[in-house]
């Protein structure tokens, strides 16, 4: 048995068919990744309407006194509907049909095409930063709870 000399910082040089199966590995993973999201995109389309639909609606009640509070977290389902809409369902869409909504819609019109891409973005990044100021109002409503 012939002993290889390569270090430990050293790999060893792999062959072009290491790389890239030929065997037909890739292209089934490929498959599999496409049958799990044409799947499983409906049913988190599902749940997180329902969910994020119930937390509005339960919101939108509760006492005046945790107001600041219940309007974080209210915007907080309305832009988790937002980005679960137009990420998770415009995804699941072009996936069964074909038709990519988004693209459709930035191709056609040009104020869309600057538009929609912040409009994403501000709401993917506006759920963050609603949690975090519904973080801090907690540690300043534990902190000082008689001023608060």
């Amino acid at each position: 048995m012939e002993k290889d000399n390569y270090t430990s910082s050293e790999l060893p040089p792999l062959a072009a068919n290491e790389m890239y199966p030929e065997d037909g590995d890739v292209p089934r993973l490929v498959e599999l990744a496409a049958d799990i999201n044409s799947y499983m995109s409906p049913l988190l389309l599902v749940v997180g309407l329902l969910g994020n639909a119930t937390s509005l609606v339960v919101l939108t009640r509760l006492s005046r006194k945790v107001l600041s509070t219940c309007l974080y977290l209210a915007a907080l389902c309305v832009a988790d509907l937002a980005v679960l809409f137009t990420r998770c369902g415009n995804d699941w869409l072009r996936g069964v049909t074909g038709y990519d909504v988004s693209w459709n819609l930035m191709i056609h019109y040009d104020i869309v095409c600057k538009a929609l891409p912040f409009a994403f973005n501000f709401t993917f990044h506006l759920s963050k930063w609603l949690v975090v100021a519904t973080a801090i109002e907690g540690v300043i409503a534990t902190g000082f709870p008689q001023r608060w």
